[in-house]
């Protein structure tokens, strides 16, 4: 289940990221290690947890993705996220049926007139950390987009 798909503005967010080839199953070690570097550091995270994907076709056991912590000031930051168009979809449920989401948004990009500009990327804004149930978990996608000419 997921909300309805809209175009948004989003607004740039500095992040302390790490960028590698990974499985999906390596996202909790990924993020053990940089949220012990935001720590070590003394930087401020400032919101949600996220992931963005570079590859065109995702591999569940080896994508070039980059897991990311917003911070609360550019000081640390390693990269940023958002400060562009996007169509944004939230999905409701588990992570395992992410997939269904991601085809939904990408049908409706191509059928409303709209063309990717650049990596999707995902905030899980509601995860079992908050609610061990899944269909209470929440994961913003965005996908960065521009119109088509013509």
């Amino acid at each position: 289940m997921s909300e309805e798909i809209r175009i948004v503005e989003t607004t740039e967010m500095p992040v302390y990221g790490l960028r590698q080839h990974m499985a999906v199953k390596d996202f909790g070690t990924a993020f053990g290690t940089i949220f012990e570097q935001v720590a070590k550091d003394h930087l401020q995270p400032a919101g949600p947890t996220g992931a963005r994907y570079y590859d065109e076709e995702f591999d569940r056991e080896d994508s070039d993705i980059e897991v990311f912590i917003p911070l609360a000031s550019k000081e640390g930051a390693n990269a940023s996220v958002g400060g562009m168009t996007c169509a944004k979809l939230t999905h409701k449920g588990g992570y395992s049926t992410l997939d269904e989401s991601y085809a939904r948004l990408v049908k409706w990009i191509e059928e409303n007139g709209y063309q990717t500009t650049g990596a999707p990327y995902e905030l899980y804004t509601k995860t079992g950390y908050e609610n061990p149930n899944p269909a209470t978990w929440e994961t913003d996608i965005y996908f960065p987009v521009e119109k088509t000419q013509g």
